[in-house]
């Protein structure tokens, strides 16, 4: 009986020593994979940045050479004799052609006399026209009211605390 008894003492001697064993590489286990997880989530969060990095660089390029090619467009347009001479007609075609010519990036072009009244816009309803004459010209009334404001001593700071 007692040889009996000392081998399951040896028996549990053995089974509580594996048992530690498993339970210490459980826990190795577990720390070195959630290292490894945090590393993975490190490098994942490097690569999204350098990609939005570099894709913010492609797209500030690809933007920069479809402005670099309008330039030239705005350029012959301001300086086209129709638009000079105010042949209105003649004008209109042009902008109309430029505006559908560079339709990718820009919504309308605007043909504005020299005190800021708008002669044509390509390519915009008439709604869109009203709206965009009513809208600028409440702009101009208010920026005259105040500059008229402002010459006769009326105007005040709007950040006073007074």
């Amino acid at each position: 009986m007692l040889r009996g008894l000392a081998i399951s003492k040896n028996s549990l001697v053995i089974l509580i020593a594996i048992s530690a064993t498993a339970i210490i590489l459980s826990i190795l286990a577990y720390q070195y994979s959630n290292s490894i997880s945090t590393k993975v989530v490190d490098i994942a969060t490097q690569e999204i940045r350098s990609n939005a990095i570099i894709q913010a660089h492609d797209l500030s390029e690809i933007l920069a050479n479809r402005l670099e090619s309008i330039i030239p467009l705005l350029q012959t347009l301001a300086d086209a004799p129709a638009l000079q001479n105010n042949e209105y007609q003649r004008a209109r075609l042009i902008i109309d052609f430029r505006q559908n010519y560079t339709s990718g990036l820009t919504d309308f072009y605007m043909w504005l006399e020299k005190d800021g009244k708008i002669v044509w816009i390509s390519n915009i309803s008439d709604m869109r026209i009203v709206c965009l004459i009513v809208f600028t010209t409440l702009i101009a009334l208010f920026i005259r009211d105040i500059l008229t404001l402002s010459r006769s001593g009326l105007c005040c700071s709007l950040t006073s605390n007074k």
